[in-house]
């Protein structure tokens, strides 16, 4: 590379100083710079360093000297990766004096996000084996039915919602009396069990019935000292050992509490209280787990009718008649409405739960449940996620129910496996962990290697220093054959979403 190093003369004072640099990805970079010795003070990878005509790779710690008395003059930083790196290096004459600071020297290394924060060095190593279990897949328009109506075991059921376990619990009002709670599965609504029969609460007839995570079984009811009360089942069916946690705070005497749910995003419940009179809106109230009041929604209409929280996607979804509206939480901000046809079943009510594309729904006519399309989709290629080192058996028993990954993946057979593209670290992190991997993943993402790539060849791994895949630019689109283990270096930072 042409440059006019070579007529740099040699500075008046013999000292040394920073010089801060970002080198772009495939570039070079010149420091018009005369000394004798150059010290990498930081970077975010291996740089390489051209004095002299002479090139060393170079990292954070590493020391260079020209040697013999003589000088360099300029030098070139070259960056032979794919993404951009950031160096500081002390050059000039002498030495870089690390002696200068006194005592015991820690240093703790810190992690750069997209945004240019830093935080603490919290990152493992996770080894996945993808291995293709189900390739296959079926296209569905909204309103189709992804589960025929099944059978319940019990009669008229009332609500439903997501258990402990993270499966179906529908709740029927027994005909001996209270409440029968029967689980199950999201998967092709099998049975799975019963739950158990709970009294009425001291309240009153049950209104709503939901699982509270770090709570416990709630009831909403409306008949205590003139306003609604969330009340605690305490895990036994015998109502003079509930607990009442608070009352809810209403408007006016003509509101009543109707429906709830637990936002997946924050933990906290979504209350929806109804009018009694002709004029009135509802009212939403969301409660933290310490029982406050932390916001609230007037004015929504009056004629809707079940609360249901979108592990997938974090939305609000609410019923009314034979329609579902969508809203953003937790600024309760409208996003669609989606109108089904419903036939013979009735229309939706406190008994439907939603979760990514499917609508989960109850009749009390024939005492069925069945699974609809929200909207049109597709569904993905199913892969049984290995921890490196674990059997096949065990992962098989683990993955009885396997999730619908939200990555974007196409496959391909081929003789030599299986091909997948696409979002390669979206679905390794989506089958490992079973649970939705948030829009910023590749802000926790560091490293990247996996078996092979779609010819079969080993491949390099990718990795970006103490930089994120997000923050260096790195997308999510690889391609590789399967089965392989795909290794990932991720921080503690990376927050999953709701259950697949």
């Amino acid at each position: 590379m042409p440059s006019n190093f070579e007529n740099l003369p040699l500075p008046v004072t013999k000292d040394s100083q920073d010089y801060v640099r970002l080198v772009p990805a495939g570039q070079t970079v010149e420091v018009p710079v005369v000394g004798d010795f150059i010290y990498c003070k930081f970077s975010d990878g291996e740089i390489r360093v051209v004095i002299n005509g002479k090139s060393t790779n170079m990292e954070s710690g590493d020391e260079r000297r020209s040697g013999d008395g003589t000088v360099f003059r300029g030098v070139n930083l070259i960056n032979e990766t794919a993404v951009d790196k950031a160096v500081v290096f002390v050059i000039g004459f002498g030495s870089f004096n690390r002696r200068i600071v006194q005592g015991n020297v820690s240093i703790e290394p810190i992690l750069r996000s997209a945004d240019g924060t830093t935080k603490a060095d919290t990152r493992q190593t996770i080894s996945v084996n993808l291995l293709p279990a189900n390739l296959s897949v079926t296209s569905y328009l909204q309103g189709d039915a992804i589960i025929a109506a099944r059978s319940t075991n019990e009669l008229n059921p009332f609500t439903m919602f997501p258990g402990e376990s993270g499966n179906l619990v529908i709740a029927c009002n027994d005909p001996t009396g209270g409440i029968t709670f029967d689980e199950y599965s999201l998967k092709d609504l099998s049975y799975l069990g019963s739950l158990g029969n709970y009294e009425d609460g001291p309240g009153g007839t049950f209104e709503d019935v939901c699982f509270w995570p770090g709570v416990g079984l709630i009831q909403v009811s409306k008949a205590i000292g003139e306003k609604g009360a969330v009340i605690l089942l305490n895990g036994t069916d015998r109502s003079e050992d509930y607990v009442t946690l608070f009352t809810t705070i209403l408007s006016d005497e003509n509101k009543a509490p109707q429906t709830m749910t637990v936002d997946v995003n924050t933990g906290n419940l979504v209350l929806m209280t109804s009018s009694n009179t002709s004029t009135d809106n509802n009212l939403i109230q969301i409660y933290d787990r310490d029982f406050n009041l932390v916001q609230r929604f007037d004015s929504v209409s009056r004629y809707w009718d079940g609360l249901a929280s979108d592990p997938i996607t974090g939305n609000l979804v609410i019923s009314d008649s034979d329609r579902l509206r969508f809203y953003s939480m937790p600024d309760f901000e409208f996003i669609e409405q989606k109108e089904f046809s419903l036939g013979s079943f009735k229309d939706f009510g406190k008994d439907f739960y939603v979760k990514g594309g499917v609508v989960y729904q109850c009749t009390n006519r024939d005492e069925t449940v069945r699974a609809l399309a929200v909207r049109d989709f597709t569904t993905k290629p199913e892969f049984i996620a290995v921890r490196g080192g674990c059997e096949l058996k065990q992962a098989v028993s683990k993955n009885a129910e396997l999730p619908q990954t939200l990555a974007d993946i196409t496959v391909n057979e081929l003789t030599s496996g299986v091909e997948i593209r696409g979002n390669l670290i979206r679905a390794a992190l989506e089958f490992y962990y079973r649970r939705a991997a948030p829009d910023d993943y590749l802000d926790h993402i560091y490293a990247l290697d996996y078996t092979r790539d779609a010819a079969g060849l080993p491949i390099k791994a990718i990795s970006t220093g103490n930089r994120t895949f997000l923050a260096s630019g790195v997308a999510d689109e690889f391609d590789t054959l399967l089965p392989g283990q795909i290794v990932l270096i991720i921080d503690n930072d990376l927050t999953l979403g709701g259950s697949l």
